[in-house]
This record gives structure tokens, sequence and C-alpha cells, in this order.
């Protein structure tokens, strides 16, 4: 287990980073040691809260052993999977900072360029902060075609069947201002994929200030999402949140 770096006195934190976990055993000390550096190169002060959603692997004990000895990240485990909306909605219900932001395991935005400028927006005029790849500012680096073609069908349906004008609703970037989220996660139904989307969508019913921002985008290998299976399972979740008049 790595050691924990030498820390020196910082202010108390301005934002907690929420993160997701379901079976990551493979990756995600990377993503812890990654969070340590961030956290000790001062580029902003932050609590992590890692939700761990009943993994059936080593995560669980891999995050409890590397958390055990430091102060600015804890472990949440919840008792079986429920899924990645609930996983964030827990994380966010135990928030206590100002701001917050939910980000991917796998870390598929560079944290230190991202997160400062989006905290100025939530510092001012704005509620909420997605990250959008289509943003004609954004990179997206290594994405394969199916994905492509999965992410552009998938973004005109959901257009066409919410009205949302958003460029990008799944991104695994996005930040709100603490009274936002915890408004939002309250109201909000769904606990799977598409979390996310009822969220935007309770966003605008609630007139909240909503932002995209761009993002350097990198596609992962080996991640858990599978474009199959997990298409169409987002698709039938879809339907179903339309069916019930969630969105």
């Amino acid at each position: 287990m790595p050691e924990p770096l030498p820390t020196r006195e910082k202010k108390p934190p301005e934002t907690t980073l929420i993160i997701p976990v379901f079976n990551e055993e493979s990756r995600i000390l990377s993503t812890l040691e990654t969070l340590e550096a961030l956290n000790h190169s001062h580029s902003f002060n932050f609590h992590c809260l890692i939700v761990n959603d009943g993994s059936s692997d080593k995560s669980a004990t891999l995050i409890s052993n590397f958390t055990a000895s430091r102060n600015w990240v804890e472990i949440i485990n919840l008792d079986r999977n429920h899924g990645k909306g609930e996983a964030v909605k827990q994380g966010v219900l135990r928030t206590t900072t100002r701001t917050l932001f939910f980000i991917d395991a796998d870390l598929p935005v560079p944290l230190q360029d991202t997160i400062p400028p989006a905290l100025s927006l939530l510092d001012n005029d704005t509620d909420l902060v997605i990250g959008a790849r289509r943003h004609p500012e954004s990179r997206v680096h290594s994405r394969t075609l199916s994905r492509e073609f999965i992410s552009r069908f998938g973004n005109f349906l959901i257009r066409q069947i919410t009205g949302l004008p958003y460029l990008d609703t799944q991104c695994g970037f996005k930040g709100f201002r603490r009274d936002c989220a915890t408004r939002l996660f309250r109201r909000i139904t769904s606990s799977g994929y598409l979390f996310d989307l009822e969220l935007l969508v309770q966003a605008q019913r609630l007139g909240f200030r909503v932002k995209e921002v761009p993002v350097d985008w990198y596609h992962i290998p080996d991640g858990s999402f599978r474009p199959g299976r997990d298409s169409l399972r987002a698709l039938l979740e879809l339907l179903h949140l339309k069916s019930r008049g969630s969105l």
C-alpha cells in the first residue's frame, strides 16, 4: 500500500469530490494516488468521498486500506450494488462543503485543469456546471468509432425525447453548489446510468442556472461501460423514465 505523501497545513476544503466505484480493483489505487498528488499540489483544497457501490471484488479492501491513514479521503460502503445514481446521491447527502463534483472513477478529465475554472463559475452566478465533450473547445482523445456512434445517437435520442438543449448530458464530470445538488438529488428517482439526465430535467424545471464547459476527455480502456449491453439498458431506462413522467 502506498505511503501517504507528506502534508502541509491547509485551509479547510472548499469542495468535495464524489467518486462512485463498482468493481474497480484494477484501477482504483492508481486513481487514489492521482488524487493524492492533486491534493498535495494545493491546486485547490478538496475532500474526497469514495462511494463503494457494493463491489464484489477487492475494491472495498483496497480503498479502506488506503483511506485508513489519510484524512483528506474517506470511503462510504453501500450494502449492495444500487447503481451509479444512488451511489452519487449518498455522497451528495454526506457532503458539507459549499460546492461538490461527481467524477467517474477512471478520471477521464484532468482535474487540475478542469475544476478550478468550474469552481470560479460556481462561486459566481452558476448553480450547476456540466462537462460537454461536444463543446467546440473540448478535445476528446482515443475514442473508438463504436463509442462515438453510440454517443451521437444517444444524444440525438435524448434531445428528441426530453427537449434538453445540452450538448452532452452524460459526461462523467459535473459540479454543483451544495444547496442545488441537495434539492436535485432528493427529487430524482433514477439510480441507474441515466440519473444525471433526470437531474438535468429537474434542474431545468427548478430554474437552476446551468453552464456547459469544455473538457479534455480521455477514453480509458477496459472501463465498466459495455457498449452493447449497457446501451440497450440505457435505452430501456430512458423509455421507462419518459413513461412515468420523470423526463
